[in-house]
């Protein structure tokens, strides 16, 4: 699929990375045309940018050294899913584009989102840069073909080994068994952006490439800055899980207003309801610098405690991927806004961090 412009930006004839045309645009958003996708597949998608950098005198200049901005990343590309009758879906996919002064390749993954039936590329310059784009393609391919993806990408990035905690799975014995035995397995993440990030990372074919026989169909059911303290109210819980009919149910996001007694109420009422097997994944990425001692760190860490907690009462897997996320970020010599797109979400490589440290998690236990 190659797609077209429909919304702002402007062909230009001879500026394109091969001497033809391609898409100028210094303001607003340029979309694609809707193309079909199916639930649950991956799909490769391709483009060419140059992202100009910002007028003399700003202070951005290279993404490995510049100071974050206010204003976010300086173009973001991003996938829109839309259902059957082309209504959008919350859970969309957003990642940051680097400043380029020549043409850069950029190859990406994306996932076919629970009941879509469309997606539309969208690409945005930021903080008044200029962006061109150009051979955008959308392809087809299986999980593995996304699991080596991931690994090319971590392999730009500085190399750490990550571990996961030695007693895991005490929780989930039927997920890992049906993991290492095959069948399907519906997993839903319920959460925030950040929640909708991580889904986003690729990290479930990691998981299915160490367990071919296994098929898993991940559901983002997210809301921007919503957490337990909103979906505990108002029966939402059987919209966003219940619904869903999940064998696992997976609680992340950074938007959970430190309330450890709002995740026992969704929990209960998940419950009450069905009985999937449930994991509680800690706040991760969000403000601030994790190599850093801040007040929010330390209301960070009660809130991680009174969750422990929780989770070993209601016998929920208490899944802790802040530590490994700050360990990462502390060893790589990189700062922090070089894993994040904006002040509080993960660019690509941020989110290829939070798919390894998944991957560990359920690596089989030597």
């Amino acid at each position: 699929m190659h797609a077209r412009a429909i919304s702002p930006g402007n062909w230009q004839d001879t500026a394109g990375r091969n001497g033809g045309h391609c898409l100028f645009t210094n303001e607003g958003t340029w979309t694609s045309p809707q193309f079909a996708v199916t639930p649950f597949n991956y799909y490769r998608c391709i483009f060419w940018s140059k992202v100009l950098p910002r007028p003399a005198g700003t202070p951005w200049s290279d993404p490995d050294t510049a100071p974050p901005t206010p204003d976010g990343y300086p173009a973001v590309w991003s996938a829109q899913s839309y259902d059957t009758d082309k209504r959008p879906l919350v859970s969309d996919h957003y990642w940051g584009v680097d400043l380029s002064d020549d043409w850069v390749k950029h190859e990406y993954i994306t996932y076919g989102k629970a009941n879509s039936a469309y997606m539309s590329l969208s690409f945005e310059p930021y903080v008044k840069t200029a962006m061109s784009i150009d051979d955008v393609s959308v392809e087809l391919v299986d999980y593995d073909y996304a699991a080596r993806w991931v690994d090319r990408q971590f392999a730009q990035m500085p190399q750490h080994k990550f571990t996961a905690d030695k007693n895991r799975w005490q929780y989930i014995p039927k997920t890992m068994e049906t993991l290492r035995n095959g069948g399907k397995i519906r997993i839903v993440m319920l959460g925030d952006s950040i929640c909708n990030d991580t889904s986003n990372s690729s990290w479930h074919a990691l998981v299915q490439r160490m367990y071919p026989n296994a098929k898993l169909e991940v559901v983002s059911s997210v809301r921007g800055g919503t957490g337990n303290v909103w979906y505990q109210q108002d029966n939402r819980v059987k919209q966003y899980v219940i619904d869903y009919k999940p064998d696992l149910l997976i609680i992340a996001g950074i938007s959970q207003g430190y309330d450890a007694e709002a995740a026992r109420s969704v929990i209960k009422q998940v419950r009450g309801a069905i009985n999937p097997e449930i994991m509680f994944m800690t706040p991760v990425v969000g403000p601030g610098d994790p190599c850093k001692d801040s007040p929010n760190d330390h209301k960070g860490a009660d809130f991680r405690a009174a969750m422990q907690k929780v989770c070993s009462e209601e016998k929920i897997e208490y899944v802790d991927m802040w530590d490994p996320w700050k360990d990462y970020v502390c060893s790589s010599g990189k700062p922090v806004y070089w894993l994040r797109r904006d002040h509080l979400h993960a660019n690509v490589r941020g989110a290829i961090v939070l798919a390894k440290i998944i991957e560990a998690f359920f690596a089989p236990k030597r």
